[in-house]
């Protein structure tokens, strides 16, 4: 026999999510190495069809492309597999339409009756068997006693069968053998392949995918000599196979054409008059129509939005921003460079005056770009935008997008450890090692790849590989016509899901709409929350256009390093960057936020100096300076490059928007400067060529840094404005890491109460006398039922006067607390306000829940039980022990709060918070200061013989401490974690950073 290779038919793929190492693009790579005239692929799922067809197409190779269903008469009944291969473009569309529609179902499973009626004619039909019973079922059912029906073609029926067929001629009906072609699944390249395959059918991963699709028998991808020991054991029926193969393929003529989505030339015009109409309605209504550069930007945006043919999508914007505002829905004030079109801000799609802010609507949309950019709109409620736009469009015109999971480097490992028998520590050592990214140059990870090379092997075949798929979070495509037939569909929950991702669908010419979830972008707050405190206060809360941007509450907020829940400025490089470089104003702020990224950061002392100082721009030309002077005369933003490549290449905006994109690749040619020369000196066109080849890949987009500003500002004039209603939603809501939000209350002036069953409701509160305090809920075993019953009976009857009293009228309540419960909530402080010592409730918490259960039993019977008298014990506070159970059972110090205030008090305002330094870091600056701070030690780590770190909260921040050896040694014994000590510090500031941080004593008070 010739040896060669034939396409498999029964391929998978990946790319496509079935149980495969196999992509499409290596696949296809392999086959034109090999030579291969045809490549087939057999999937569940169509989601890389398209780069399929693409790659097939550029290696010249005849694509075979069959997707596999399920199959079954009626529900008692056996489910087998067949797959459709379509012949031609009918049948591709066909397939469309019929497997992958809307009322498709989800399980893959439809009678055959229903495949053969629909899909036969251009369409051949492989019947999946397992075993030669099935060869003989699948015989006697649907080949050999042929039922006339004209829609179903019977030549197009095939049985594939993936097992060792002995004797065939002997065991198979005579009739039945034409129609026989070998489909074992080829799921990798190679044999040593094989077993990696089967160890990843052992993980987790395995439930995301169909189980006859990791257990079914598969092979390495074979040529046909090596193939004939899994097919049979009979030569001329083997060399019958090939020609039958061989015949298959041949009836195959597939070249779909992926149609572009084209609106009508009616609807073209249509969208056009109504958005022109729009724009100028609004420009007049905002009396800007007077403005000559308002006017002359709007006529020049709508020609080039009528050039590109972007109507329509903007309009289906705006018809959503005036639904959502009709509902009373928030809606953000934009991002990206959206926010720099005239257009957009007309049609209210953001809220930002690109006029007033010199932002350049080229940077949104040009003719020179060569794919057009996409919207993104922050939105409160997506679901209420979800539902407006199917009901707003007909059926199978709207669709949610799908986006495919990979496994990522982290799983792979912690999977793949499972399997392999890793064991924890050093699993856990390799995925330090390991990383995001890992570095197989590194020694360490050399060596443990030597000592595991079976787990190392499988870990890097499968990271990279897809094992589910999800749904975008704000994508969705709205057509002109039906998407069935144009592209694959099912229904998911409440939407319809197009199965083909973001830039398929861009590719199609499908425009995608992006509505992002305010409730991530504005994390710090539920706006839900917000319309309340409008609605129940009588506050009136302005719109992102009529904020003052001068409003002192909340610019102090900013100098106060105030920032929890803030934003863009919540991170540790944000409040680093704001040491350097303080915004004054919301032009500063914009700067700031462009500014807040790696490598960008390096240069605010610079900046912030220039513009301290007023330094004076070294540029001749009047351009440049108004270019530069914003930004103190440092290049910042992208624009500003674009603006530099206007003037000194005479070009469009448009045109320098491309240099400039290709700045990253090609750097910046010498011709920049021979025609900078000709319009300033040439130690000005060298001072500006130097600063863009500086600024290349660290300048930001000016348009989203506006947007940004905005979003930013806004939330920061909510909590520095309505702080009281805002730090106990957030307390409430958020119940992560709570110290900074109490720290900053603190700074407010409120004091930090405890949990306590005489003060406290389920949640957070405030009270009028500026008391915040925590919910009975916080404690580490909550128990809601229980709480909610005391606190109704607290408020019936009035509060608990003792501990006698306190058990007598709640005795009912305790039927599930055990001991550990109520240990937690003694230790938690909730009975601090009955006055009993918290070591005599522990030492008696078993003769406390006996004593409610004979009381419960007795309360039937009209029997007085004896009220069980606990001794009572003097014993000496020790805050230590108070902070340990606080900090056990409640995450938080909170009883520190308060003897803070009072030593505070008692030392005659001495103690200070090393927030202070950051605060006001100009009138330290460049001199040494000395300063006490009281402060709880969460955390000690030694980092090496001579040196400890002790990291440390105080009442308004977190910090970290070196302690020499000396310091360490005198102090060891009051070193304790959970400990409250006096630090004496030394600190230095230099050009507005600490340098030096010392601890000169360290004492316990």
């Amino acid at each position: 026999m010739k040896r060669f290779f034939l396409p498999h038919l029964n391929t998978q793929t990946n790319s496509n999510l079935s149980f495969s190492f196999l992509k499409v693009s290596e696949l296809a790579n392999w086959a034109s190495e090999k030579q291969l005239s045809y490549l087939a692929i057999a999937d569940y799922h169509p989601y890389e069809i398209i780069e399929f067809f693409s790659f097939c197409k550029a290696k010249k190779i005849k694509p075979i492309w069959g997707i596999k269903i399920f199959f079954q008469e009626k529900p008692e009944e056996e489910k087998y597999s067949a797959t459709i291969y379509p012949q031609n473009n009918k049948g591709y569309k066909e397939v469309l339409q019929k497997l992958f529609s809307p009322d498709s179902p989800n399980d893959r499973t439809f009678s055959l009756n229903y495949i053969l009626s629909n899909l036969s004619k251009n369409c051949l039909v492989v019947l999946e068997a397992r075993k030669i019973e099935e060869i003989k079922h699948f015989a006697a059912e649907w080949i050999l006693t042929r039922l006339s029906q004209k829609e179903i073609n019977y030549n197009n029926l095939f049985i594939g069968f993936n097992f060792f067929l002995l004797a065939p001629s002997q065991s198979i009906p005579p009739k039945v053998i034409p129609l026989l072609l070998p489909f074992f699944s080829i799921k990798c390249l190679t044999f040593q392949e094989i077993g990696l395959l089967s160890l990843w059918r052992k993980t987790n991963f395995n439930r995301y995918f169909f189980p006859s699709d990791t257990y079914n028998t598969f092979l390495h991808y074979l040529n046909t000599d090596d193939y004939f020991s899994h097919c049979t054991d009979d030569k001329a029926f083997y060399q019958l196979l090939l020609v039958q193969w061989q015949a298959f393929l041949i009836r195959i003529k597939l070249n779909p054409s992926f149609r572009r989505e084209k609106l009508s030339e009616t609807k073209k015009e249509n969208s056009l008059l109504l958005l022109k109409s729009k724009c100028w309605q609004k420009l007049i209504s905002l009396k800007k129509q007077k403005e000559g550069n308002y006017q002359k930007i709007l006529e020049e945006e709508l020609i080039v939005i009528e050039k590109l043919d972007y109507s329509d999508y903007l309009l289906v914007f705006s018809d959503v921003v005036n639904y959502l505002k009709t509902k009373n829905i928030m809606v953000g004030p934009g991002r990206g460079s959206a926010v720099s079109s005239l257009v957009v801000y007309l049609l209210e799609i953001t809220s930002v005056d690109p006029l007033q802010h010199k932002l350049f609507f080229e940077r949104f949309l040009n003719e020179e770009r060569k794919s057009l950019p996409d919207i993104d709109l922050d939105v409160e409620d997506q679901t209420e935008i979800f539902n407006y736009l199917q009901q707003k469009y007909p059926k199978n015109q709207v669709a949610r997008i799908v986006t495919k999971e990979k496994i990522g480097w982290k799983n792979s490992l912690k999977e793949a450890g499972k399997i392999c028998g890793i064991g924890e520590l050093v699993l856990g050592e390799i995925i330090s090692i390991t990383g995001k990214n890992p570095d197989f140059g590194n020694l360490k990870l050399q060596k443990w790849q030597l000592s595991y090379p079976i787990f190392f092997a499988l870990v890097e075949k499968i990271n990279n590989l897809y094992y589910n798929n999800s749904i975008h979070p704000a994508g969705v495509i709205i057509t002109e016509n039906s998407l069935t037939g144009l592209v694959p569909l099912k229904h998911d929950k409440n939407y319809i899901l197009a199965l083909f991702e973001a830039e398929k669908l861009n590719y199609l010419g499908l425009k995608k709409y992006d509505f992002l979830s305010l409730k991530e972008t504005f994390s710090f707050v539920n706006f839900s929350f917000i319309r309340e405190v409008k609605e129940f206060l009588k506050l009136n809360l302005p719109s992102y256009q009529d904020i003052n941007f001068e409003d002192e509450k909340t610019w102090e907020l900013f100098s106060n390093f105030l920032l929890a829940d803030i934003f863009q400025l919540d991170t540790p490089s944000a409040r680093e960057l704001l040491i350097k470089f303080r915004p004054q104003n919301f032009s500063d702020l914009i700067i700031f936020l462009g500014l807040n990224r790696p490598g960008a950061r390096a240069r605010a002392q610079e900046i912030s100096q220039a513009r301290n100082t007023k330094k004076k721009l070294n540029f001749s030309s009047p351009i440049i300076r108004e270019i530069l002077n914003e930004t103190y005369g440092f290049i910042i933003f992208e624009e500003q490059i674009s603006q530099i490549f206007v003037f000194v290449y005479e070009c469009s905006f448009a045109e320098a928007e491309i240099k400039r994109r290709g700045l990253a690749e090609k750097g910046l040619g010498k011709d920049f400067l021979t025609k900078a020369e000709k319009k300033m000196p040439s130690f000005e066109s060298n001072l500006l060529y130097n600063q863009i080849i500086s600024a290349i890949g660290y300048t930001f987009n000016k348009a989203h840094a506006v947007a940004y500003g905005y979003l930013t500002y806004y939330i920061s004039y909510l909590k520095a404005n309505f702080f009281p209603e805002i730090i106990v939603h957030l307390l409430n809501e958020k119940r992560g890491d709570n110290l900074p939000r109490l720290q900053e209350a603190f700074f407010y002036g409120f004091r930090i109460k405890g949990p306590d069953i005489n003060h406290s409701e389920i949640n957070w509160v405030k009270s009028n006398n500026k008391e915040l305090i925590m919910g009975l809920n916080n404690s580490k075993e909550c128990r809601t039922d229980f709480f909610e019953k005391i606190i109704i009976e607290r408020k019936e009857h009035g509060i608990y006067k003792n501990w006698e009293n306190f058990l007598d009228r709640t005795f009912h309540y305790w039927e599930n607390i055990e001991n550990n419960i109520l240990e937690a909530w003694v230790k938690s402080g909730l009975f601090t306000s009955l006055q009993i010592d918290i070591d005599t409730l522990l030492e008696n918490k078993e003769s406390i829940l006996r004593y409610l259960q004979i009381k419960k039993k007795l309360s039937n019977t009209n029997k007085d039980l004896p009220f069980l008298h606990l001794p009572v014990k003097k014993i000496e506070e020790n805050t230590t022990i108070i902070n340990k159970r606080e900090y056990e059972n409640l995450g938080l110090y909170v009883s520190y709060f308060s003897r803070w205030k009072e030593l505070f008090q008692k030392t005659n305002d001495e103690l200070h918070s090393l927030l202070e330094i950051f605060q006001k870091i100009e009138k330290y600056n460049n001199r040494k200061t000395l300063i006490k701070v009281y402060a709880i030690i969460y955390q000690i780590k030694k980092k090496d013989e001579n040196n400890h770190e002790l990291l440390l909260q105080d009442v308004k921040t977190s910090f970290k401490l070196n302690i020499n050896k000396s310091i360490y040694q005198l102090n060891k014994k009051i070193l304790l974690i959970h400990s409250e000590l006096l630090f004496d510090l030394s600190i230095k500031v230099k050009e507005g950073k600490i340098y030096f941080l010392a601890c000169e004593k360290i004492s316990n008070v």
